[in-house]
């Protein structure tokens, strides 16, 4: 059997089992059904016909909604702007997985391996969606997902990436789904001294 320089992919193994995972979305069915119109996201696969799809999760309710651009940045890092009329049409689904789930890192542990050196990142999500490819043709028996920490300033998460195939595999569960703006962390977001509600 040939060798990959895949085979030395560094795996951390996250406690979904035991911390909640979160998605804050607004097209019915999103919080688990693939994209019909994926394509831009970070991971999303790069060649036609698709040969993976991916759900977009978070370890965190405020990731989850800095990700969705519903918590944007104020301009000179003054603050934030949390653009609560759009967020009123969002929804928030919970979620864990039946055991720790391990997910390949995009970061500086696994950075040389997947050739995501300063310089490519620079070009933007292309590198990253070449990376999630290899992966998944040369790890996608043993890797159902991917993360990374969130480029948001003061993010307090990571961003998952999970291969919607390998979904049942890892025992993920739907915990529970509400509307946005009922659950607690809208009552932070609103007392916060440097969030200016839109």
């Amino acid at each position: 059997m040939s060798s990959s320089p895949l085979d030395n992919l560094y795996l951390e193994i996250l406690p979904t089992n035991t911390v909640d995972l979160y998605r804050v979305w607004d097209r019915a069915g999103s919080d688990w059904e693939p994209n019909p119109y994926a394509g831009s996201g970070r991971v999303d696969c790069p060649v036609k016909p698709s040969e993976f799809e991916m759900l977009y999760v978070s370890t965190t309710a405020l990731t989850a909604i800095q990700e969705s651009r519903l918590l944007t940045e104020r301009s000179g890092g003054t603050g934030w702007i949390f653009h609560r009329s759009r967020a009123a049409g969002f929804k928030i689904t919970v979620y864990r997985t039946a055991t720790p789930l391990p997910a390949a890192p995009l970061d500086a542990r696994n950075a040389a391996l997947l050739g995501l050196d300063r310089t490519t990142l620079l070009d933007g999500k292309g590198p990253y969606q070449a990376a999630a490819l290899r992966i998944r043709r040369e790890r996608g028996a043993d890797v159902p997902a991917l993360c990374w920490r969130s480029r948001h300033r003061e993010a307090d998460g990571l961003v998952l990436a999970i291969f919607h195939d390998k979904k049942l595999s890892i025992g993920l569960t739907r915990v529970s789904a509400m509307s946005l703006m009922d659950h607690p962390i809208i009552d932070v977001l609103e007392r916060h001294p440097t969030v200016i509600l839109g």
